[in-house]
């Protein structure tokens, strides 16, 4: 495979990958409307905002989002909705090339 097909095939990769992105923040946006939180809808509308404009890399964006939408999850659970976050924030612009970190694994003890 050519470099230019090759770069095609990964262009249509990351657009599909954009267009699911994109229909699972309008899922969880109305998820959001349903039980009443305008605090996640405010999430949900600032990762439509990145999509949009795209201050970052495709797959920057989603890790952000999966992390903040797990974060809720977890806050939504607790009772904390007033510690909802209702954006993203801390994104490396698409000059910077410094991978995200990966979260530590969870230490298990025998």
């Amino acid at each position: 495979m050519s470099g230019t097909a090759r770069n095609l095939a990964g262009s249509s990769r990351s657009s599909r990958f954009a267009e699911e992105l994109a229909n699972l923040v309008q899922e969880l946006g109305g998820l959001g409307e349903k039980l009443e939180l305008p605090a996640f809808c405010q999430l949900c509308e600032s990762v439509q905002q990145h999509l949009e404009t795209m201050p970052a890399p495709i797959t920057t964006i989603a890790q952000a989002a999966l992390q903040a939408w797990r974060r809720s999850q977890v806050l939504v659970l607790t009772g904390q909705l007033e510690s909802l976050p209702t954006a993203l924030s801390d994104l490396p612009t698409v000059t910077d090339t410094a991978p995200i970190p990966a979260q530590p694994a969870v230490a298990t003890t025998e």
